[in-house]
């Protein structure tokens, strides 16, 4: 049985022959600032900055959003938030865009993934074969 996934948000940054370059995951990205508690707020704030770093540092072309969750579309919201500021500063916005999950999960539950990425968890074997796939 595969570890629940609700909430988490997991980026994997692919080359163009569909190697794995980087990967994260975060807790907190998808949470509604309204409905979070004070404290979960910070870390929230801790993930948005994460995010940041790792858009910065690898720069991607395309952004694919797994829709695990009904907040995907939040999701895509703060991404394109974060976009804005790159914007100001000079920088391009990747394509972003949701997708059904239910090809890649098959694949994330398969013994050959599980044998390929030992050390990743379910969410981003699901993340490197639907960017395998596009």
């Amino acid at each position: 049985m595969e570890p629940k996934v609700n909430g988490k948000v997991a980026f994997a940054f692919l080359n163009s022959k569909g190697n794995v370059k980087n990967t994260k995951i975060l807790n907190y990205f998808s949470m509604r600032n309204n409905k979070t508690p004070e404290s979960r707020k910070k870390n929230y704030e801790g993930d948005k900055k994460i995010v940041k770093e790792f858009l910065k540092n690898n720069e991607p072309e395309v952004i694919v959003l797994g829709a695990t969750s009904p907040d995907i579309m939040y999701i895509k919201y703060r991404l394109d938030q974060i976009f804005e500021d790159f914007q100001n500063e000079g920088e391009s916005k990747p394509w972003i865009f949701p997708y059904d999950v239910t090809i890649p999960q098959i694949y994330a539950k398969n013994e050959k993934s599980k044998k390929e990425f030992k050390d990743f968890e379910y969410l981003l074997r699901t993340a490197i074969h639907f960017g395998r796939y596009i």
